[in-house]
């Protein structure tokens, strides 16, 4: 059986370079820089293990926190599975593609995220 691939985006639509952080108790999972107005893609396989029934590149079974730091030092902390949630995981972050400005470019191949000035403006300093 061939599994489908699926292509995830992420998009920095800000004035600001950013580094996403993805943590799993306490520990880097992913380290992603984007550059402002540029973008970020990989490719998974579709039904991967942990692959949110493909709705997000990371394992949703490990992501415990994800910190989105811009280059003058703002920053967006979300964390997840606590009983102290900081911001919803599941909104306005990568962990759930299908929602916020994300737009499907193909059907099922291919879905956007995208951080927007918005989401810069709500950042807060470290």
């Amino acid at each position: 059986m061939v599994r489908p691939k699926i292509k995830f985006i992420l998009k920095n639509d800000t004035s600001k370079d950013l580094n996403l952080k993805v943590f799993g108790k306490s520990k880097l999972l992913s380290n992603i820089n984007i550059k402002s107005q540029s973008s970020f893609d990989t490719t998974v396989t579709y039904a991967s293990p942990g692959s949110n029934n493909q709705n997000s590149p990371f394992d949703v079974e490990k992501v415990d926190s994800i910190v989105v730091v811009f280059s003058d030092s703002k920053a967006i902390i979300t964390v997840c599975k606590l009983d102290t949630v900081i911001r919803d995981c599941w909104n306005n972050t990568p962990m759930f593609f299908t929602l916020k400005s994300t737009k499907k470019l193909k059907p099922e191949s291919s879905k956007v995220f995208a951080y927007e000035e918005k989401d810069y403006a709500d950042a807060k300093p470290l």
